[in-house]
């Protein structure tokens, strides 16, 4: 049976009562780390975002973001790490493919045989790096994504490479057939820089072109047709028109079944489930109840943690300066007496 987040929490609570904490939360992290290594007989790191408060990191999303600082935390978490193999345990909403292209230039430069754990998510950037391990480890809960890159639309969003390059052929198509439809199309075509239908192309060809080549280097490796196989396998979780949203769910059965990726489906091994999913819910606790938002970590302890600088203000109601009334004025004092 899966440990519940009380469970956890339970656990928290009891280790730091002997320290006079309300709660021992890396202790108990760290343990829960160690137990999925005495299990698998593989090192394990841990990276993890905060995915449930974006808030957190202010006016810099980019740090909850997979980006090139995270070189840094990946070095610092395996550093200690020798031998040929690794699982990391990943969650992440995504960030940056040439963040992701360091990172996995890093680990692959280390380790010969590398499983990337996803006890929930690992959306765009980082399905992209869960895609450069040798087996994708995870059960009922996980969920990669598309890999389509999203372009900034200069009003503070952002849309799919693909939508962008569908919406102007619309126009074209449009315009060839009625020019005098072109006020409608104008407010839409001024949003695009010169340069932004190039970069869409660009960067479609950039995630597919990693992607493709991780699968056919690695988990692939040895099969018949590996490069036939990874660029199929790439070009589908790239095309937008496919998922229609970038946040849909590709979850294991498509993993296993459609795209035939090397999948562990932890269900066919219970106590790693429980393992795994206990150290998940470490993670959550660990985030909902510090400023924490990002965690790159061992067992041993080497770690590089990100935290926000959590400020609570209590607003008291002060009270309103409320009108005086006028003050009658004083009576003028009795003449003296006469001699």
């Amino acid at each position: 049976m899966l440990p519940s987040w009380n469970d956890i929490f339970q656990e928290m609570v009891a280790a730091g009562a002997p320290k006079g904490l309300p709660v021992d939360l890396d202790t108990v992290r760290r343990q829960k780390i160690a137990n999925i290594e005495a299990l698998t007989k593989r090192p394990l790191v841990v990276y993890a975002v905060d995915v449930m408060s974006p808030q957190k990191t202010g006016n810099n999303p980019i740090l909850a973001l997979l980006n090139l600082s995270d070189k840094d935390g990946f070095t610092e978490a395996t550093r200690r790490i020798d031998g040929t193999k690794l699982d990391v345990l990943l969650q992440s909403l995504g960030g940056l493919a040439e963040a992701v292209e360091s990172i996995v230039a890093i680990l692959r430069g280390k380790y010969k045989s590398l499983r990337f754990i996803v006890p929930s998510v690992a959306k765009s950037a980082a399905t992209m790096l869960a895609l450069a391990g040798d087996q994708v480890v995870g059960s009922t809960a996980t969920e990669l994504g598309p890999i389509d890159p999203q372009m900034p639309t200069g009003r503070g969003g952002y849309a799919p490479a693909q939508a962008i390059l569908d919406q102007f052929d619309a126009a074209t198509t449009a315009l060839k057939k009625d020019p005098a439809s072109m006020p409608a199309w104008l407010p839409i075509l001024q949003q695009y820089a010169p340069s932004l239908l190039q970069e869409c192309r660009n960067r479609q060809a950039l995630s597919e072109k990693l992607v493709s080549t991780w699968l056919e280097t690695y988990m692939f490796k040895g099969e018949a047709n590996a490069a036939d196989h990874a660029k199929d396998v790439a070009a589908k979780l790239n095309e937008h028109n496919i998922w229609l949203a970038h946040g849909r769910r590709v979850d294991l059965k498509w993993l296993k079944d459609a795209a035939k990726v090397n999948v562990l489906d932890l269900k066919t091994k219970p106590a790693l489930e429980a393992a795994v999913w206990g150290l998940h819910l470490a993670i959550g606790i660990t985030f909902s109840s510090s400023g924490a938002f990002k965690i790159v970590e061992n067992s041993k302890g080497d770690a590089l943690v990100g935290i926000a600088q959590m400020i609570n203000l209590q607003l008291l109601p002060q009270p309103v300066p409320q009108p005086q009334p006028a003050q009658p004025a004083a009576p003028a004092p009795a003449p003296p007496p006469p001699p």
